[in-house]
């Protein structure tokens, strides 16, 4: 009977552990302000282009595209032609082209992003930053040298909004 009380203890102590260890990653997420959906903005006309997702995953933040938006409100559903491996001819809604970056302080530094978007510059992956400020996601982009970058900034999408395709 003795060793039956004993064996539910340490089930119990083992279950505490486990369920306390599972939720530090997520607590991790809902403390982290990037963690959401992000309105990618056209910087010639102000509109919408996509709304991108952001969320922690072992310990890295990571992008993946929800929604592609064509100028007239429609939804898009494109697929990667000169991407490589495993983004190779997939769609690019849904897909992660933000990968492996780690939080340094208030920063999320030395992760990939594939550019998915149409024409010649399509599938170049480059290495990225990303950082809150003035309540956007600033995303820094650049090959080789940080002074050859690109940057581009989205806004939070409202939790009740998103942008509604046409009918």
């Amino acid at each position: 009977m003795r060793l039956k009380a004993l064996r539910a203890r340490e089930f119990a102590l083992v279950f505490v552990i486990l369920a306390f260890v599972t939720a530090l990653p997520s607590s991790v997420a809902a403390s982290e302000p990037l963690v959401g959906k992000w309105r990618a903005i056209d910087k010639s006309n102000g509109e919408v282009q996509s709304i991108i997702e952001l969320f922690v995953k072992d310990g890295n933040l990571h992008g993946r595209i929800v929604d592609i938006l064509s100028r007239d409100g429609e939804k898009l559903d494109p697929i990667c032609t000169r991407c490589q491996g495993e983004l190779k001819d997939a769609k690019v809604v849904g897909a992660i082209f933000i990968s492996g970056l780690k939080k340094d302080g208030n920063r999320w530094i030395d992760g990939k992003v594939v550019d998915l978007r149409p024409g010649p510059t399509q599938g170049i992956t480059a290495n990225c930053e990303l950082e809150l400020v003035d309540g956007r996601v600033k995303l820094s982009g650049y090959l080789w040298l940080r002074f050859m970058s690109g940057t581009d900034y989205w806004q939070r999408v409202p939790v009740e909004a998103s942008p509604q395709p046409k009918k």
